[in-house]
């Protein structure tokens, strides 16, 4: 049975208007490796679709899940331009099914909106649900995906695709669970596109509750280092301070001190003042070793990475209880040249001091074990306005703060930089002036 979606000239106009970015956005040219033109491949059931569910043109591409016995993703991808940082794109997808072969619980399709680097890896994705077994069937249904571009976005990819869940019940009656009793059903998919919205937009903070994973990313958004065993991760088992998972790391055992963690930034100018904060916990039961440590810091970066500031503070040790989450906080002012602050959660694994386990050799096997728990971690702008007229921070503007600001100024001391170049100079005298004058007239004070 062919169905050709006539009531869809409305969605047909939205979609056309963002396929400029594409190649073969209607899957009507046929591609060689892959199945289409312009489209590269993963996993595999994905094809042709001419006779079933079409929407524009002669052909939608069909896929459905591998039956494999366990989960799996399948689908198509297209780099379609350079992005950068700050940029809203947008992707968008027409996707149905069709009566006699809708998706069935443990199937749904998605589009993905995924943002990379320089390298060609992935920094963040952004996914949405397109098709789910309750959506209407015999009828295309228009979607989108859309988010802001993060720092060291080069270029920017369309994702459609299919998940087929691992099978948890014996839906098929024969006493056994396997991959007869994964779900069924197609998804069809028709006229793609990828839109260039806005440049400029501020770039935001993410997942601080480590919440969000997509399709065997752990942790959206943050950069992991140090993972040599698989010890960082996005672990949905140990206790957490909000939402369903946390952050879980343990040391390397590599034989020597070894730091893992993860890190993320946002942009950032020279004179503002950044706090970073985290919740911290050691693993009940599993308490970081003696010699271990877990570390909160605070960088601040130049445009091309380097690094001018670093701001670390002890979050937790094997001193520190683990029968709560600690708040722990450190803020800082973003020296001259700043471009980007970076937190960074850190684990430690203390070296090896003396032959623990008895093997008579000092290695991996002897460095202090144990794990740390972070969640609820925040990088933000802090609270106060920074530095101005008011420099004795009495929340008065008055001539007492002269006097204040030179002592500052005489120290070095970053208050005292009012016209926040992250420098202090002379030039911060006559910024002073004009501050005051301002807090006096308008009766305003500046902290």
């Amino acid at each position: 049975m062919k169905i050709k979606n006539s009531a869809v000239l409305a969605i047909m106009a939205i979609a056309g208007s963002t396929q400029a970015q594409l190649i073969n956005p209607s899957f009507e040219t046929p591609g060689f490796p892959g199945i289409f033109q312009g489209w590269e491949q993963f996993g595999g059931n994905i094809g042709p679709d001419t006779t079933e569910f079409i929407l524009d043109g002669a052909v939608s591409a069909k896929i459905f899940g591998g039956f494999t016995g366990g989960f799996n993703v399948s689908g198509l991808f297209q780099t379609a331009a350079a992005a950068n940082p700050g940029e809203i794109w947008e992707a968008s997808i027409n996707v149905g099914h069709i009566t006699g072969d809708q998706l069935q619980e443990g199937a749904r399709a998605f589009v993905s909106l995924v943002y990379r680097d320089a390298g060609g890896v992935n920094i963040y994705d952004y996914a949405t649900d397109v098709l789910l077994p309750a959506s209407p069937v015999d009828t295309f249904i228009f979607n989108t995906a859309a988010d802001v571009a993060p720092l060291g976005t080069a270029d920017v990819q369309i994702v459609i695709g299919f998940v087929q869940e691992a099978p948890t019940s014996d839906v098929n009656g024969d006493t056994v669970i396997d991959v007869a009793d994964q779900a069924g059903g197609a998804a069809h998919y028709d006229l793609a596109g990828l839109s260039f919205v806005s440049s400029g937009n501020a770039i935001p903070f993410r997942n601080g509750g480590f919440e969000e994973g997509i399709f065997g990313r752990e942790f959206e958004s943050w950069t992991s280092f140090g993972n040599s065993i698989g010890n960082v991760g996005q672990n949905f088992e140990v206790v957490h301070a909000d939402g369903a998972a946390a952050c879980f790391i343990y040391g390397q055992f590599n034989g020597v001190q070894n730091d893992s963690g993860v890190f993320q930034g946002v942009p950032a100018s020279a004179g503002e003042t950044w706090e970073a904060s985290v919740k911290v916990r050691p693993n009940p039961g599993d308490e970081p070793g003696e010699g271990n440590t877990a570390t909160l810091s605070l960088l601040f970066l130049d445009g091309s990475g380097n690094v001018l500031s670093d701001n670390p503070v002890l979050a937790a040790d094997h001193t520190t209880s683990s029968a709560m989450f600690h708040d722990v906080s450190v803020s800082a002012t973003a020296p001259a040249g700043t471009a980007e602050a970076q937190i960074v959660l850190v684990y430690s694994q203390a070296e090896p001091l003396s032959d623990v386990n008895g093997d008579t050799v000092i290695d991996g096997g002897d460095q202090p074990t144990g794990a740390i728990i972070f969640d609820g971690a925040n990088l933000a702008l802090a609270d106060n306005a920074g530095p101005c007229c008011d420099q004795n921070g009495d929340m008065v503007c008055s001539p007492a703060d002269f006097s204040a600001w030179v002592a500052n100024f005489n120290s070095g001391n970053l208050n005292a930089d009012v016209n926040r170049d992250g420098v202090v100079s002379p030039a911060d005298f006559s910024a002073w002036v004009a501050s005051f004058n301002l807090g006096i007239v308008s009766g305003a004070t500046c902290n």
